[in-house]
């Protein structure tokens, strides 16, 4: 029997599609299940459908204190908790804070669905307002796990591993006439120091035989 490698190959492309696609759709479902992360406590209290529009309009219209070098975070919401109490609700900053960051959790999780294929799309009452003011916001990133997760899941089977560039041979650059010249110099320059060398020997030789002579000749 002859096993076509191709074959066998598609097969375990298959195999993790389907595995990848089973993990995408549970994570999916576990997320949307699960509360936004930033809600409100128990014991905060209720907001009214006014309230909530009113929260969305004064953080648009006060957004660029959150964006400030000088003023914080708590600073900001607490001027927001003051706008508010003028209009007759009565939250404080923090409340504020934790209801505005349940609304954006809310509106990625919605925002994230609607863009997937073959899902039925979503609506929520405050969609379009917070649609209005984070449309374009870079900050606002939807949640892309099974995005992601079904990116990978294709990429893995069908993009080919890059292949290292096998390296150009240097060629061998020729020396220059100088360098070549430079050399020439050198050695003659060493081979001179050479004799001289050899001559001073010689001559140091020659005057310690004629002190032995002379030596010699006293002795006598």
């Amino acid at each position: 029997m002859i096993v076509n490698e191709d074959e066998i190959c598609m097969k375990k492309d298959k195999k993790r599609n389907f595995f990848c696609r089973g993990f995408i759709k549970a994570t999916s479902e576990n997320m949307e299940s699960q509360p936004p992360e930033g809600s409100e406590k128990p014991g905060d209290p209720k907001w009214s459908h006014e309230a909530v529009l009113l929260l969305i309009s004064l953080k648009t219209e006060f957004s660029g204190m959150f964006s400030s070098n000088i003023i914080t975070q708590k600073q900001a919401w607490k001027r927001i908790s003051e706008e508010i109490c003028n209009k007759g609700y009565h939250f404080s900053g923090d409340v504020c804070d934790r209801k505005f960051r349940s609304l954006k959790m809310r509106y990625k999780i919605i925002k994230e669905r609607n863009n997937k294929t073959g899902n039925s799309r979503q609506s929520w009452q405050y969609f379009d307002e917070m649609d209005k003011m984070l449309h374009g916001d870079p900050a606002v990133q939807p949640v892309t796990v099974a995005s992601s997760l079904t990116m990978a899941a294709s990429t893995f089977s069908t993009t080919p591993m890059p292949q290292k560039p096998t390296p150009k041979k240097r060629k061998n650059d020729k020396e220059p006439a100088w360098m070549e010249n430079y050399r020439g110099e050198l050695k003659k320059m060493h081979q001179e120091r050479i004799e001289l060398d050899k001559e001073r020997l010689n001559l140091e030789e020659r005057r310690v035989q004629a002190l032995e002579r002379l030596a010699d000749a006293f002795n006598k």
